[in-house]
């Protein structure tokens, strides 16, 4: 065989293993860009479904002006939050943008929260109380931070029973901002308590979604340096618990 059908030999299979690494790195961008849609896409029923339910409720509500400006208030900023989940599906790097430089003031999220899920609480005659220290600023995005907090206070409305309570606690401690999100509902399997946070995962079948929602909520805290544990008992309810790097009051920067 001479030199030149070796050669020939030699460049066709470099070029065949450049194909199948290339393909293979489309293959990957491609199942990364799907997960970032379906993580977005995810937590945007929240936001939508506040809009659409308080939407119903100013036009068919008989309320006092207050309420109705109220209303008005909580859809706008739901659909702030739309635009700013919508902003991240045009970000290249969403995930790792500027981590360092952002601050947000939970006490003010969490009770945004809280309020805007208060309405939706009641129609199952589920209670939301809401208990924090004053000044607790966490490394982290608001919409991100927003994010977290929504999916559990959310199920934790979804997941309780008809006169049940959801509490919400917020501190600092040892340079952490610590949320707790407890309720009195259904609870999780203890078998299940270490696959909620996997992908896909469902522990009621029955139930509509695709168990994204505490998968992005530990994805999002382990990349800001967060982290989240869980305690769950069959019907008498769960406690997440999550820890998020603090920032101090006296760092933060004034504009």
């Amino acid at each position: 065989m001479n030199f030149w059908i070796i050669l020939s030999i030699v460049l066709n299979l470099v070029f065949f293993i450049l194909i199948i690494k290339f393909n293979k790195k489309l293959k990957t961008q491609k199942q990364e860009q799907n997960r970032r849609l379906s993580n977005i896409f995810h937590d945007l029923k929240i936001p939508l479904t506040s809009v659409l339910g308080f939407s119903e409720l100013l036009e068919s509500s008989k309320r006092d002006d207050a309420t109705h400006y109220e209303f008005i208030e909580i859809i706008h900023s739901e659909a702030e939050k739309v635009l700013h989940m919508i902003d991240e599906l045009t970000s290249e790097s969403v995930e790792s943008k500027n981590l360092n430089d952002e601050t947000t003031d939970c006490v003010k999220v969490l009770k945004d929260i809280c309020r805007s899920s208060n309405f939706f609480a009641e129609k199952e005659n589920i209670k939301i109380k809401f208990n924090s220290e004053e000044n607790l600023f966490a490394k982290i995005s608001e919409i991100k931070f927003w994010r977290v907090a929504s999916n559990l206070i959310t199920n934790a409305i979804k997941y309780n029973k008809n006169g049940g309570t959801v509490i919400v606690d917020a501190c600092s401690k040892d340079d952490f901002i610590v949320v707790k999100v407890k309720d009195t509902g259904i609870g999780i399997k203890h078998k299940n308590i270490s696959n909620v946070f996997k992908r896909g995962f469902r522990e009621h079948s029955d139930n509509t979604g695709f168990g994204f929602g505490l998968f992005n909520v530990r994805k999002i805290l382990e990349i800001h340096g967060g982290k989240i544990k869980l305690e769950s008992e069959i019907e008498k309810g769960s406690e997440f618990t999550i820890f998020i790097p603090e920032v101090s009051c006296t760092n933060i920067k004034k504009f």
